[in-house]
This record gives C-alpha cells, sequence and structure tokens, in this order.
C-alpha cells in the first residue's frame, strides 16, 4: 500500500484510495497487518483534515466505508467536501457522518465501562431548541472519560450530525442527581429525540 504524501486534498485522497482499492477490499479483521492498514487510511484522512474519522463494514458486495469527523462540528464542511469531491466508487456504499447504531453497545476506556442499559436522559426544549440531559452512573465532571463516553453514546443513538446539529443544549449528571424533569431510559433517546425535533420543526404528519 502506498503512501499518500506529505498533503493531500480531497481528491487527492480518493486518487489515493482508488490506487489502493484493492488492498482495502482484501482486507478484514483479522488479518495480521489490520493495525498497518487502518494506520495508513487514517494518515491519509489527517492529511485532508486531523479530525476525520473511519470504519469499515465487514466485506459484501459493496463493502461500506464511513467518513466522520470525530463529532467536531467545525469539521463537518470537510467531511462535506470529501462527499463532493467522491468519485464513482462501484464497490463501495461510503456513508458520511457516524451513523446511528441499534443495538448501541457497552463502551469503556480504560478501567471505566458503562453500559447504556443505565443511562438516563431528559429531553427538553425552549421554543424551537432541544435541550438534553444525560444522567450517567457515579459521574465525575473531573474525568473527562464520562464526558467522552456519553458523546460516544449519543454518537450511537442520534448520529454525530444530529448531535452536533439538532441539540442547543447538552449537560450531563450523576444518575443519584436528584431529578428535575422526566428521566427516560437511554434507548427510548432516538423515537423521542425525532418527535420533539419534527414537532418543533412542523415536520409532524409530513410525508416521508
Amino acid at each position: 500500500m502506498t503512501d499518500p504524501g506529505d498533503s493531500i486534498n480531497e481528491q487527492g485522497f480518493w486518487q489515493w484510495f482508488l490506487q489502493n482499492e484493492d488492498m482495502l477490499l482484501r482486507h478484514t479483521h483479522t488479518d495480521e497487518n489490520r493495525e498497518d492498514i487502518f494506520d495508513l487510511v487514517l494518515n491519509a484522512l489527517h492529511k485532508v483534515n486531523e479530525d476525520l474519522t473511519f470504519e469499515f463494514g465487514p466485506p459484501q458486495p459493496r463493502r461500506e466505508f464511513i467518513v466522520g469527523a470525530g463529532g467536531i462540528k467545525s469539521s463537518f464542511p470537510a467531511v462535506l467536501r470529501l462527499q463532493q469531491a467522491q468519485p464513482l466508487l462501484e464497490r463501495w456504499a461510503v456513508t458520511y457522518f457516524q451513523p446511528r447504531r441499534n443495538p448501541i453497545s457497552t463502551i469503556a476506556m480504560g478501567d471505566l465501562t458503562i453500559n447504556s442499559m443505565n443511562i438516563e436522559f431528559s429531553l427538553l426544549s425552549r421554543d424551537t431548541e432541544i435541550e438534553l440531559e444525560v444522567f450517567m452512573p457515579s459521574y465525575d465532571d473531573a474525568d473527562s472519560r464520562y464526558k467522552q463516553i456519553g458523546y460516544l453514546f449519543l454518537d450511537q443513538a442520534l448520529g454525530e450530525f444530529d448531535v452536533e446539529t439538532k441539540v442547543f443544549y447538552l449537560q450531563f449528571f450523576a444518575t443519584g442527581d436528584p431529578p428535575k424533569y422526566e428521566r427516560v431510559p437511554f434507548e427510548e433517546l432516538p423515537e423521542r429525540f425525532d418527535e420533539l425535533y419534527d414537532r418543533l420543526n412542523g415536520l409532524s404528519g409530513m410525508p416521508s
């Protein structure tokens, strides 16, 4: 697999991608050189924008390639530019921005492990703006891992685009904090969030 060079733009990334397409398609999660391949792809993306992330789906007739912005809103334009520059890829299904996941997985960072089944949320609104409070077990504001895990859970539940563009206010709390509003199991967030967003934006009842 070739190195993309010192500096590339969006078109340069796709040119490099196509040059190495056969190698990328043959790659599986059990390959011995999996980490080396991942590092090369990530290195190529970071030469376009240092916040970009990616995932490969399982080998299929059209393999999924997901490009995200790492949940960093200022890097969303870089993802959109990659989308605009994308050439015809007959053997790939490219998804832009981290999509929603179902079911939502357990997340661990070091010795800290949190199960989504133990998370609750309060969903509020102010005029047309959505406010979201997330309650996590033993949440400690001084430990940055809690917020990192919280954002990863939200990206799984709502997708990173909706988290960054449709949530006006977001705050994390411990599950032991006294409730001020209705608190709901985290697994209900996608459906309730979509219903509230559609209602606030006058989309309820519109044909899809």
